[in-house]
């Protein structure tokens, strides 16, 4: 059972990436897109570690939590609590 909880967390973030790309694809300035996506979603990883205890959610800066909030911005980190939220 942990098993299946450990594989849809993965093909929920490899949805969101999808759907991101779809976007980032379809927009004309599509690398400002990016790095203002990536910098917001970096910005908000930190905020919630440095002061996420208010919330009760302080996420570590682990290369996964790093590449999930630069590759998906603001959602993935939402994803991110989300995740913690239902699937612990």
């Amino acid at each position: 059972m942990e098993r299946i909880i450990e594989n849809s967390h993965f093909l929920l973030y490899i949805g969101a990436l999808l759907i991101l790309l779809i976007f980032y694809i379809r927009r004309k300035k599509r690398i400002r897109t990016f790095l203002l996506g990536g910098t917001s979603g970096l910005a908000s990883l930190v905020l919630l570690h440095l002061y996420g205890g208010v919330i009760g959610f302080t996420p570590t800066l682990c290369w996964f939590n790093l590449a999930v909030s630069v590759l998906l911005g603001i959602p993935g980190v939402a994803m991110l609590y989300l995740a913690e939220l239902f699937l612990t």
